[in-house]
């Protein structure tokens, strides 16, 4: 399903020289497959991009409008209306069964909830992992090569990319229990903390010349970029898959792919995102 959609994206380029690669393939695929896995139609596609440049065309930080919630929670009320009156194979309709016959019984609220952060959390972050890869390996030449020379090392290419650019900068907000003793300082219990996904993903204490991207790095698979414990990504396979599969077929059929002419990158202003405003590329 995921390739598909790949490649139906990567047929709209066929021809032309010029692309902008966000609003192009890294935005659109990732709300497909959500979309996907809701059992949603094709068309509503539009409908949910979220992201800060979305609904209304403009460039924002990355966060989600009101105006884009309040449409998103609409979309949503009126698809799980449908599912009900109209059940398919889609997760949506497995969690109206499940409400409605009494299994793991979940109010209107949380399947609502739940399907807003699963749009969320399964979008803005792939979106930002796809994005922060290709122009990571575009800036990379030696490891871009070595990549296109040996498309084994996809895998390991994409958890470098995970941990050199994670597309998260902060963790989700916590407090502390008790006090906690970092860096020579004391933090007392009761306060709330930010943890630097970024900062603690370049740690030189875990790995060796953290300031280098190498797509071999043994040590790559201990980054923190889907969190860690309790609150590691419920989506981190879902997300690799996206990754691996996107590069693979952008690499194999646009193997002359290179930064446009004059690019500068522009990142989002929001520290909780790490994500660019937009990446044009030139095919050929």
């Amino acid at each position: 399903m995921i390739e598909a959609h790949v490649e139906g994206l990567l047929d709209e380029w066929e021809g032309r020289g010029d692309v902008e690669l966000i609003s192009e393939f890294a935005l659109p695929l990732p709300v497909a497959v959500v979309f996907d896995l809701f059992g949603a139609s094709d068309a509503d596609h539009e409908t949910l991009r979220i992201r800060g440049n979305s609904i209304d065309g403009g460039q924002g930080d990355g966060e989600v409008s009101v105006y884009t919630a309040e449409s998103m929670l609409t979309y949503l009320r009126a698809l799980l209306a449908l599912k009900r009156e109209q059940p398919d194979d889609g997760l949506l309709s497995a969690l109206l069964q499940a409400h409605e016959e009494g299994e793991e019984a979940l109010s209107e609220d949380e399947i609502t909830s739940m399907a807003f952060l699963l749009v969320v959390a399964g979008h803005q972050t792939t979106v930002n992992l796809i994005a922060n890869g290709i122009h990571t390996l575009l800036t990379q030449p030696d490891q871009l090569a070595a990549l296109q020379a040996d498309l084994t090392l996809m895998p390991g290419a994409v958890e470098e990319i995970l941990r050199y650019e994670s597309p998260s900068g902060l963790a989700s907000f916590r407090y502390t229990t008790q006090p906690v003793e970092a860096d020579g300082r004391t933090i007392a219990e009761g306060e709330f903390v930010q943890i630097s996904l970024l900062g603690a993903n370049r740690d030189p204490g875990v790995f060796a010349d953290p300031d280098r991207f190498d797509i071999r790095r043994a040590d790559a698979a201990r980054h923190v970029a889907f969190g860690h414990g309790i609150h590691h990504c419920l989506g981190a396979p879902l997300a690799r898959l996206q990754a691996e599969i996107a590069f693979t077929h952008i690499l194999t059929r646009h193997p002359g792919l290179h930064l446009a002419e004059g690019h500068e990158a522009r990142w989002q202003s929001n520290p909780r995102h790490r994500g660019l405003l937009f990446l044009p590329l030139r095919l050929k």
